[in-house]
């Protein structure tokens, strides 16, 4: 059974309170030992394409951030971003079956990084993970994970700030529960050898007396992932192919 909705909102919050944010604005809190806190609301244009199935959707999510300045070069945060809402899919399955329709999906990053701070800029690197549970319009469910490291720099100037992301790959893996299918058939896990992804965003921060910067911003986010290796599930063999997904976000959120 897929989770439903309360589950996901549940799984939203917990993100949340633990982390979140794809990608924030830290080079303004460089004081040592001070805190920061982020919180956006998004809304999101993901396209993903294959060579035989292409899935859209627009979705509305949330994402966060919560970091220390251990001193006023260093820094560490924890982040995250969850979106749910309906994908449209259109093409075949890995079976080679027909799959058209709407379902409801949700896709979730978290990540942990280090920051260093160079006056006006930030660089920032570690580890991270993105999940896109998928449920393919009579047919099967999806479980695809990559584990990532991202580097990212930010400049900050009067308010506005520009970031730009790479994502080096570290492993993938796309689950299919094939056995959704019928008895005769089991769920595999097919690995994602190679990827890479790359994103840039650009937003105005809005800062007031009490400390609470307003901000708004847009981002565009691409992942490239090539094939996956093969394997049977009983009746056939099975591989994902060589993929693309695109993200183009903007949101208005407030930092404390």
């Amino acid at each position: 059974m897929r989770p439903t909705r309360l589950t996901l909102s549940l799984t939203a919050l917990t993100f949340l309170s633990a982390s979140a944010l794809l990608f924030t604005s830290v080079a303004a809190h460089a004081q040592a030992n001070s805190l920061w806190l982020s919180v956006d609301y998004t809304y999101s244009d993901v396209s993903y394409t294959n060579s035989a199935l292409a899935e859209k959707a627009r979705l509305g999510g949330i994402r966060g951030d919560f970091g220390l300045a251990l001193t006023s070069s260093l820094g560490l945060e924890v982040a995250g971003d969850y979106q749910d809402g309906n994908f449209s899919a259109d093409g075949n399955t890995l079976t080679g079956a027909t799959t058209s329709g709407l379902t409801k999906d949700y896709l979730r990053d978290t990540r942990a990084l280090a920051d260093l701070f160079f006056g006006s800029f930030t660089i920032g690197a570690g580890v991270a993970q993105r999940e896109w549970y998928d449920v393919l319009p009579g047919a099967y469910r999806q479980r695809t994970t990559y584990n990532y490291f991202p580097i990212v720099l930010t400049i900050n100037e009067g308010g506005f700030y520009l970031k730009g992301e790479y994502d080096y790959w570290g492993s993938g893996t796309n689950k299919n529960y094939m056995s959704d299918l019928g008895a005769t058939r089991q769920d595999t896990s097919l690995t994602q050898k190679s990827g890479s992804g790359w994103g840039a965003e650009i937003g105005y921060q809005l800062r007031s007396p009490a400390l609470i910067e307003t901000r708004i911003f847009a981002s565009y986010h691409r992942w490239d992932v090539g094939t996956s290796d093969m394997q049977s599930d009983g009746v056939q063999a099975l591989t994902q192919p060589k993929n693309n997904t695109v993200t183009i976000q903007g949101g208005i959120g407030i930092n404390f």
